[in-house]
């Protein structure tokens, strides 16, 4: 908490642009995406008086889509250290056409944001994540993700050796699994689950139903009734 503190604004910046696709490109430290009430998109950023303003954030708005590029990725060098930032995006509460999302070694909170379509490509970081999503991709390397309070249509997953644990309504759920694990508990009963996992702990829980139609293939596996009071 001393650290979030220390931080002040140094760039603050709204977007009264028709928006409707979002995308971050994001290296490092903290992001925070927020529904809010504004009328329009405010984007915020926190750093120390040291962090130089060259490498603050750069927004790029063609048609309908804006997107919001870290300025350090244009100025990184090798054995170069950076300060600490914060990037923290308000949106307006609406469905959104996407909201795209890249990040290496950060930290993501991605609260309450309701869109068709959402891809998380996540690099050595840590996610945490809720909200509502017709569409939800995850591209996990290396990273913790956790999420609650999801309704997700259609939910993919790629992740290697990184964890997950999920919380919400998931209707389709296909994953894509190397080295550790994932837990999902969903609170409906999925229409479909495709999951396949290599030396991964995969946990799928779902609500009692009348039954379904189950098909594997591997070397060991375990199957266990879950059921939600």
């Amino acid at each position: 908490m001393t650290f979030i503190r220390e931080l002040i604004i140094q760039k603050d910046i709204t977007i009264k642009d028709s928006i409707m696709n979002v995308v971050i490109d994001w290296l490092s430290d903290q992001v925070f995406i927020f529904t809010t009430e504004l009328d329009d998109i405010r984007i915020v950023q926190k750093a120390s008086n040291k962090f130089p303003e060259s490498r603050l954030f750069n927004t790029d708005i063609r048609s309908d889509e804006l997107r919001i590029v870290d300025g350090r990725k244009e100025t990184i060098r090798i054995g170069v250290q950076f300060h600490r930032t914060i990037l923290e995006v308000y949106l307006p509460g609406k469905v959104w056409n996407s909201v795209n999302l890249t990040t290496v070694g950060g930290r993501v909170y991605f609260k309450e944001v309701s869109a068709m379509n959402c891809k998380c490509q996540i690099t050595s970081g840590k996610a945490e994540l809720s909200g509502n999503i017709q569409e939800l991709n995850l591209g996990i390397v290396g990273s913790s993700v956790t999420g609650e309070k999801l309704i997700v249509d259609k939910l993919h997953i790629n992740s290697t050796s990184s964890k997950l644990e999920l919380l919400g309504d998931f209707s389709v759920i296909n994953s894509s699994n190397k080295g550790r694990g994932m837990v999902i508990r969903s609170g409906i009963v999925p229409e479909r689950i495709c999951s396949v996992g290599t030396g991964a702990k995969v946990i799928i829980s779902i609500p009692e139903n009348d039954g379904f139609v189950f098909k594997f293939d591997g070397l060991s596996i375990q199957v266990r009734h879950f059921f939600f009071k």
